[in-house]
């Protein structure tokens, strides 16, 4: 090869490389166009559905079961089961798994409380009527020798924010505490309760250390008000536990200082004064 066809040679292959370039630059885009979308997994697709179904319900998370189309549907830090093909239908309870003895709601529940942020504290605007609480469905519990003052608790026995709520009101004196029970994680516990010889004492000893109430099963005329405490949630717009309703109708949802609860009774008691 002479001497002068090398450069005409190296020029030839410089054409044929930026063409070929120039072809896969040209054709990338349409390829990555073409490629397929990744789908929504069951979860998300069921949390869409949640949402459109029930605007007016704030749902956190929904993660998957060992249960084939069963999902937990996290509420804050309230949990129910439902079937991606029925999302209409809510289950409220324990998912045991028999085989591992395992309590798969507890152990989730625990996770979702310590990892999720604070609940939102929020004061709402629509005042409820003091006269129109029906105080036989709750657990009354008095504090101090004149607890003139009341208050109302919408709670769930197995909220870990009401606890820390209990604990509050614990340091709060003088006043007459409402308790009606909501049974967002099941009806076993909240059941237990109330159809206890002293559901104020079986409250308390639960709030406080964690002791369950021995089963009354010898009660079997025993009709908690749970339903009725539900319905008369989804009336008065309680979107979460805990929440407190005052004596002149103000609420708080999520728990507070006992400071905060004492300055809410203070007016509250002014107001009925005036």
């Amino acid at each position: 090869m002479k001497a002068f066809d090398v450069p005409h040679f190296d020029a030839v292959k410089t054409r044929r490389k930026l063409l070929l370039v120039s072809v896969a630059y040209l054709f990338a885009p349409l390829s990555a166009l073409a490629a397929p979308r990744q789908r929504p997994t069951p979860s998300r697709r069921l949390l869409d559905r949640l949402r459109q179904l029930h605007p007016g319900t704030e749902f956190t998370a929904v993660r998957p079961t060992p249960i084939t189309g069963w999902h937990e549907v996290w509420m804050g830090h309230n949990v129910a089961y439902v079937n991606e093909q029925h999302p209409r239908y809510f289950v409220f309870g324990r998912l045991f798994d028999t085989l591992k003895s395992v309590d798969l709601t507890s152990d989730n529940l625990t996770r979702n409380i310590r990892e999720a942020q604070p609940l939102q504290v929020r004061e709402g605007t629509s005042p409820v009527p003091w006269s129109s609480l029906p105080l036989t469905d709750a657990i009354e519990s008095r504090r101090g020798t004149h607890p003139q003052r009341v208050l109302a608790v919408f709670s769930d026995p197995l909220c870990g924010h009401c606890r820390t709520l209990e604990q509050e009101l614990d340091q709060v004196s003088d006043v007459t505490v409402h308790v009606f029970l909501l049974p967002f994680q099941g009806e076993e516990l909240p059941r237990a309760i109330w159809c206890s010889a002293n559901r104020t004492q079986a409250w308390q000893q639960w709030m406080r250390g964690g002791t369950r109430p021995a089963n009354n099963t010898q009660d079997t005329a025993c009709e908690p008000p749970l339903a009725r405490n539900l319905a008369l949630a989804q009336k008065l717009g309680v979107r979460g536990t805990p929440t407190m309703i005052f004596e002149n109708g103000s609420r708080i949802e999520g728990t507070v200082t006992h400071t905060v609860i004492e300055d809410h009774l203070r007016r509250a008691t002014e107001e009925r004064r005036s």
